[in-house]
């Protein structure tokens, strides 16, 4: 069982992707971050996860190493796209990549792109990752 979230300096990452952000996730899962968490499906360049959140939220997050991204499925439902809040996070998540935010709560966007997008009503997150910073994408998003 690992101590913090975060690797000991000893202990070797996996080289393989998706091994790599399993093995972050289930860091977090066992160090209490989430509520609860599964691998749904995996193969040696996708995986899809569930992650058990905040009252008891599942959310499905998608690792695709071909495109270079990991998503998280309907983050908010029922959000029309035209409307103000859904303006509002745009807003919010266009503003973690800024200069203006301490190193720790930033995304750095030569390491990786947040983004949210409106699917039928559904808020949905994408993270891109630059640099096959796999890692870092995983532990920011």
């Amino acid at each position: 069982m690992m101590s913090s979230t975060r690797n000991r300096p000893s202990e070797r990452l996996p080289t393989d992707t998706v091994r790599l952000v399993t093995r972050i996730l289930e860091g977090y899962a066992i160090n209490g971050v989430f509520r609860g968490f599964s691998v749904i499906a995996q193969t040696r360049t996708t995986a899809k996860y569930r992650i058990v959140w905040h009252y008891d939220r599942a959310l499905d997050l998608i690792v695709s190493v071909r495109k270079r991204a990991l998503q998280l499925g309907t983050l908010l439902p029922d959000v029309p796209p035209r409307s103000s809040m859904y303006r509002d996070i745009k807003k919010f998540v266009e503003s973690l990549h800024s200069n203006n935010r301490p190193d720790h709560r930033r995304i750095d966007p030569v390491r990786a792109r947040l983004r949210c997008s409106n699917r039928d009503g559904n808020i949905v997150v994408t993270m891109t990752v630059f640099k096959d910073d796999f890692e870092y994408a995983t532990r920011e998003v």
